[in-house]
């Protein structure tokens, strides 16, 4: 599935939590068309929802110039409870 906006980034999560997975996140997006801007979308459905909404979070942030080593290992390493 091609996600060129954030309607289709809900229906991608969406989908995803249809299969099970309660925590969806899509990093370092350019979806909004920004310049100089990244975004973080993110989608929380707990087990105990049954058929619940999910909740769901956007983070827009300055991209910053760089090569950075290691971030996407600790962002996949954090864990919520």
């Amino acid at each position: 599935m091609k996600i060129t906006n954030e309607s289709e980034a809900i229906e991608a999560m969406e989908k995803l939590h249809g299969k099970g997975v309660r925590a969806v996140v899509i990093t370092s997006t350019d979806l909004y068309g920004v310049p100089g801007e990244l975004a973080l979308l993110a989608s929380h459905k707990p087990a105990h929802a049954d058929g619940g909404p999910a909740r769901r979070f956007r983070v827009r942030m300055p991209a910053l110039e760089g090569y950075f080593t290691g971030t996407g290992d600790l962002f996949a390493a954090v864990r919520t409870v």
